[in-house]
C-alpha cells in the first residue's frame, strides 16, 4: 500500500491515501501518533517538503486528484504517482525529487530491505535524535 505521508516526527504523521478497493476507493486524511510502530509500515521515500502550516492545503489540493474506480489496473500506487505529478505541476518546491514509478519502486525496495533487516527506515533517518 502506498500513501503520501507528511512526517512531523518519527511517530506523528498525516497520511493522505486511498482506502478501499477498485469499486470503493475513497481519499482520506488520517493523523497518526504511532507511525513508526505501525505493523503495516515498511519504509518510505522522501519526495519533498511542506511546512506544517500547509497540511490543510495539501489535503484540499490532493482532493483534486481524480480517483479511477472500476479500473483493475489502477490502484493506490497509481493515485500516489498521479498526486505527485499534480503537485509537481501545480507548485514549485513541494515535490523536489524524482517521481518516476521505477525510481520510487527501486527506493521502496531498498527501504523494505532496510526494514526487513532491522536497519533504519525513513522516519528514523529524517528524525535521528528521536531514535
Amino acid at each position: 500500500h502506498w500513501a503520501i505521508v507528511a512526517l512531523q516526527s518519527q511517530n506523528t504523521a498525516d497520511t493522505f491515501q486511498l482506502l478501499g478497493n477498485s469499486d470503493t476507493f475513497t481519499y482520506t486524511l488520517r493523523q497518526v501518533t504511532n507511525f513508526s510502530q505501525s505493523r503495516r509500515f515498511r519504509g518510505g521515500y522522501k519526495v519533498g517538503t511542506i511546512d506544517l502550516s500547509q497540511v490543510d492545503w495539501l489535503y484540499e489540493t490532493l482532493r483534486q486528484v481524480p480517483i479511477h474506480k472500476y479500473n483493475e489496473s489502477w490502484d493506490c500506487q497509481s493515485w500516489v504517482l498521479d498526486a505527485l505529478l499534480y503537485l509537481w505541476e501545480l507548485t514549485e518546491g513541494v515535490v523536489t525529487e524524482n517521481i518516476g514509478r521505477a525510481h520510487i519502486q527501486a527506493h521502496m525496495n531498498d527501504e523494505y530491505n532496510r526494514w526487513q533487516y532491522g536497519e533504519q527506515t525513513i522516519e528514523e533517518r529524517l528524525f535521528p535524535s528521536q531514535a
